[in-house]
């Protein structure tokens, strides 16, 4: 991946300035259930009632995949607290997030990995919504989220 030096000041500024976190990745199930009804296109539940003791499947016939942890920095700086001004540069990607709760934080990362949906900070699991690529030239230049305290 080509990182511009936006980005590159960025990720150096996290690891610098910013904050140690744990991304939780959670894979996309990609194995089908031995339930899963090629006939009918849909889980059996029958098929787990009589297999107690294998793995349950997600609605759309999938088993689960394990979390991945990885290990970064980041800023993750309290919405409330972030003035209209210093934020009026992301404003448009802020919009994306979706409606913000009190004590949301918004996170700034220099890469974010796919598939994230939770962040480890600060003693507690945050869920990660709605992450938006901030392009800077002709890449990424960063991610923002919106994480919430589970």
């Amino acid at each position: 991946m080509n990182k511009n030096k936006v980005a590159m000041n960025v990720l150096k500024q996290a690891k610098k300035r910013g904050q140690a976190v744990k991304y939780i990745v959670v894979p996309v199930p990609t194995t089908r259930c031995p339930c899963w009804s090629q006939a009918f296109q849909q889980p059996d539940s029958s098929w787990h009632e009589k297999n107690p003791t294998e793995p349950m499947c997600d609605e759309r016939g999938y088993l689960p995949t394990e979390q991945v942890s990885i290990d970064g920095h980041a800023f993750v700086l309290p919405y409330d607290a972030m003035s209209r001004r210093e934020l009026q540069s992301y404003n448009h990607y802020i919009e994306k997030l979706g409606p913000v709760q009190y004590n949301d934080h918004l996170l700034l990362s220099p890469d974010l990995p796919e598939n994230t949906k939770f962040l480890d900070w600060g003693g507690r699991s945050w869920h990660v919504y709605n992450p938006v690529s901030v392009p800077v030239g002709n890449g990424i230049g960063v991610w923002l989220a919106l994480v919430r305290s589970e």
